[in-house]
């Protein structure tokens, strides 16, 4: 069962292509251009709104500059046509619940806020993910990766959905499973090559996959059992104890710590919510936390962690998941230069 769904905006969410089509004509009349048909701004959207304006101006163009007029315009036309495709709110509705969900664009974030809130939504996703965050955009898969922390939702239990390669690579290379949409800016067969996980011709088949049951592979949590994580907190504190460069960040007694993290880790690779019941909503990026973290602290931390899984012998292809996803979070651990 998917429990996250992440939905990429124009193309998935709503059909802007009249509005981002009037704002790229905008651009062109500013370069003494004429006008582009809807069906030409089409097959040039998809991978953000530099490579959309390379592709709808000449060569040469000051696409910086081109940008600007773009947002100018852009910003107070947003709504002017752009309208949600069939099925998208009473779908949301259903998920209500069932799962998180967000949204991951590469549309400004304060602009695709204004859009859902302005078609009625907003109420309905967790989290939005913009393109001009630092996150960055897809299709690196650092923005999805952002939306699922803020979810603290692992990505095995997560679906990207959208309508563009971008999309799909950016959901494959965080670690989701993918759905390409049929309804969207690019034709599905061009998206075959990509080999989604789930291909949807209407939304309410997107929604169905709140009860899929993928097959492929188990949580974390199932595979290695609820003691592993036990003694990866265990011994992760262990060689913390020993390491000169870390303890001084921890108390001297360490009971607590361990069971934080060995809780935090049992829900996060797929086990049950304790550690959200007890401690809150957990910070997956701890740049806020009370003491400095410099870089050269992060990768002790994060030496460490891997020194303990191998001292706990937990067995590939786990151990290679989880090095991955501890390797992520220890960049975003750095609250301090140094």
């Amino acid at each position: 069962m998917y429990q996250t769904f992440l939905f990429d905006l124009d193309g998935t969410l709503i059909d802007s292509l009249a509005d981002i089509t009037a704002s790229v004509n905008v651009v062109r009349a500013h370069h003494g251009l004429e006008a582009l048909s809807a069906e030409h701004v089409r097959g040039a959207v998809g991978d953000g709104l530099l490579q959309l304006l390379n592709r709808t101006l000449p060569e040469g163009s000051d696409v910086d500059a081109a940008r600007a007029v773009y947002w100018d315009h852009h910003r107070e036309h947003l709504l002017d046509h752009t309208r949600l495709y069939p099925g998208v709110a009473e779908g949301l509705q259903q998920l209500r619940g069932k799962a998180a969900v967000g949204v991951v664009t590469n549309k400004p974030q304060a602009f695709s806020q204004q859009i859902l809130a302005g078609l009625g939504i907003a109420h309905l996703v967790d989290v939005v993910v913009g393109g001009d965050t630092a996150a960055g955009r897809k299709p690196d898969p650092a923005p999805v990766r952002a939306a699922l922390e803020q979810v603290s939702a692992p990505p095995w239990s997560a679906l990207m959905v959208g309508d563009s390669a971008g999309d799909l690579r950016a959901g494959r290379a965080a670690g989701t499973a993918t759905c390409a949409v049929a309804w969207g800016f690019r034709e599905l067969a061009t998206l075959h090559a990509l080999s989604p996980d789930h291909e949807a011709w209407q939304f309410e088949e997107v929604v169905a996959l709140a009860a899929w049951r993928d097959r492929r592979a188990l949580s974390l949590y199932a595979l290695l059992g609820e003691e592993t994580f036990w003694r990866l907190a265990r011994a992760f504190y262990g060689q913390v104890d020993r390491d000169p460069r870390l303890r001084a960040m921890f108390p001297q007694d360490l009971t607590a710590p361990i069971e934080h993290q060995a809780r935090f880790l049992v829900q996060f690779f797929g086990g049950p919510s304790e550690y959200s019941r007890q401690r809150g909503h957990p910070r997956l990026r701890m740049r806020h936390a009370p003491f400095a973290i410099t870089r050269a602290a992060s990768e002790a931390w994060l030496e460490n962690m891997v020194a303990a899984m191998a001292e706990v012998g937990i067995p590939e292809p786990a151990a290679g998941v989880m090095r991955r996803y501890f390797a992520h979070t220890a960049a975003f651990l750095v609250n301090r230069e140094g």
